[in-house]
């Protein structure tokens, strides 16, 4: 039976040619091996030709010409031209070869797969070819075997592949329109050809996604969205992509272009699994970018770095010298390790005037200060030193714990009253 190729079938692109694979699955449980052999046949190659009117819809020329080239013949058949059935058996002929060539569907062994079963298809339907010999008995196994075939690399595949694909995607991602958010961003492409692709498509898009964000004058550099799209094939297709996405990360980070290091060093940094992986002559390169990166991404490194199994140490030392203007940007919620460093930062304040700068730096974090850090601040508020009650950054800071801290307004207030710190003139969260 061939009930367990059932979800293979559902995710057949084309109606029809579920409908021909499962004739097909049909002849093969009655035993009709021969039969069935042929179903497949028929199944793949009007899928191919199904294809061929998607990729022409798309605007691809070569797919196009094939289709004037097919409905011309189909002209001559009906008029009773008798060159027609010769070319369109030719053209059926071909389909294969034309789709591993032109639009590079088919990887050698899955071109030898596809071959194999037009050769059982001629031994099961032309007697002619077996020169007297007894007809074609085809085992059980290999009937099974061409519908397998015949599912998994033609009727459940997207008609883009190879360049016309690797075209597509790019100007897909690279679009105005494609989509900033992450969640998004993976929705659209498993909408493209990379959701079915095979491996090797799969590869050439990681290959050209890594190296074009770091190449200047390529579409995809220094574009958010080309890192993005690449983070999620390897969520897409962690088996294929994530180690493919390393290794060329690694080899960015040999290069001697500084703007290539830094490329690589933030692609390295976005992703834990990616970042575990990292070659190890290719670490330092990493470790050398956290410690002077841009101002405007340091705590972002930092807090990215400390994923990381090996970086962790080195990542760890750097939060501890974090300063208030580097410390949170807002991209994500902070590490404990960052947090703790905000703190310290607080409670080591010398000044009044330095404490109004440092707590409006840190006003992004307060959101996420347990009671207990907040009981820390607040205990070097009642013990003495600079009058930080009288500091605006201070009030600014209560008001964001009352409006975005989980311990909330009423919270906040049985804390000041504890610590015997006077309220703050409380304004609405929309006035900040």
């Amino acid at each position: 039976m061939l009930s367990n190729f059932d979800e293979a079938v559902f995710r057949c692109i084309d109606e029809n040619s579920r409908l021909h694979i499962r004739e097909a699955m049909r002849c093969y449980d009655a035993g009709a091996y021969r039969s069935a052999i042929v179903a497949a046949y028929i199944a793949v190659s009007f899928d191919l030709i199904e294809k061929l009117r998607i990729l022409g819809a798309s605007g691809d020329v070569e797919a196009r010409r094939l289709l004037d080239e097919l409905e011309n013949l189909e002209k001559k058949r009906i008029s009773n031209d008798p060159v027609a059935i010769p070319a369109l058996l030719k053209f059926e002929r071909n389909l294969p070869a034309v789709f591993r060539d032109k639009f590079e569907f088919f990887g050698v062994i899955a071109y030898d797969d596809i071959q194999r079963l037009v050769v059982d298809r001629n031994r099961c339907a032309h007697p002619t070819f077996l020169h007297g010999e007894e007809p074609y008995h085809p085992s059980a196994e290999n009937a099974r075997l061409h519908i397998r075939n015949a599912l998994d690399l033609v009727l459940t595949q997207e008609p883009r592949q190879g360049k016309s694909a690797l075209d597509y995607i790019r100007n897909l991602t690279t679009s105005v329109n494609f989509p900033k958010d992450e969640a998004a961003v993976r929705v659209r492409l498993e909408a493209s050809p990379l959701k079915r692709g095979r491996p090797a498509l799969i590869k050439a898009f990681i290959d050209e996604v890594t190296f074009g964000a770091a190449t200047k004058g390529d579409t995809y550099f220094s574009r958010s969205s080309s890192v993005q799209s690449a983070e999620a094939v390897v969520a897409m297709h962690p088996g294929v992509a994530l180690e493919r996405y390393s290794k060329n990360i690694s080899k960015l980070l040999l290069s001697h272009d500084p703007e290539v290091l830094r490329a690589g060093a933030v692609m390295a940094l976005r992703l834990p699994d990616v970042g575990d992986l990292i070659d190890e002559a290719s670490r330092p390169a990493v470790r050398a970018f956290i410690k002077s990166p841009l101002r405007a991404i340091k705590a972002n490194a930092v807090q990215r770095a400390l994923k990381i199994g090996w970086l962790r140490d080195a990542a760890a030392i750097e939060a501890k010298a974090l300063t208030s203007s580097e410390i949170y940007e807002g991209s994500m919620p902070p590490a404990p390790e960052v947090i703790d460093r905000a703190i310290d930062i607080i409670v080591s304040i010398k000044s009044v005037r330095s404490a109004n700068r440092t707590f409006r730096d840190l006003l992004g974090i307060m959101k996420f200060l347990s009671s207990e850090q907040i009981k820390t601040i607040f205990e070097m508020v009642r013990k003495g030193g600079p009058d930080l009650r009288s500091v605006s950054g201070f009030d600014a800071m209560l008001q964001v714990i009352a409006s975005e801290n989980a311990i909330g307004k009423e919270g906040l207030k049985k804390l000041l009253s504890e610590y015997a710190i006077s309220e703050p003139k409380w304004l609405d969260p929309t006035d900040l």
